[in-house]
């Protein structure tokens, strides 16, 4: 859970197939923290300036148990907003958890932002939780945003 006062709200993702949703990361939606550089444990931030080990757990929910194709705009990690320095960063040191479930998420960040995948969840009704932790050492990369989309049964 993120270490603020706003707890998490879950981001209804579209019923239709084949109709992405995009859950930005720079606007809050991931918690305080996002455009200010900054981040306490528990926090993920658009900037990725995490903390060894911080943990970030984004709620959304499906209107219906189905598979989701789950990408992220993401880069490496950049150490402040002023920083012309971004350093790759492999997604294989970063663990994701769906509902509780490792995810296996491979394939190494570039210095800009660009579309990466997350793989196909099987999504259950309601609400559904996907955990981002960072690794022991070393950083997480810049998320800015998550984009669903429900496959075609």
């Amino acid at each position: 859970m993120p270490s603020s006062s706003v707890a998490p709200v879950a981001i209804p993702l579209s019923a239709e197939a084949g109709t992405p949703t995009q859950i930005e990361a720079e606007n809050g939606q991931l918690g305080a923290g996002m455009e200010t550089g900054t981040a306490t444990s528990g926090t993920i931030t658009y900037l990725a300036v995490w903390p060894a080990g911080a943990t970030y757990t984004l709620l959304f929910s499906a209107p219906a148990a189905a598979t989701y194709t789950v990408e992220m705009q993401v880069r490496g990690y950049k150490p402040d907003m002023s920083s012309s320095t971004v350093t790759p960063v492999d997604l294989s040191t970063i663990e994701f958890k769906l509902n509780g479930v490792v995810v296996a998420v491979t394939g190494t960040t570039g210095t800009s932002f660009a579309k990466m995948p997350i793989g196909d969840l099987n999504v259950a009704t309601g609400n559904n939780t996907l955990t981002i932790k960072a690794p022991a050492t070393g950083n997480g990369p810049g998320i800015d945003y998550f984009i669903f989309t429900k496959k075609a049964a």
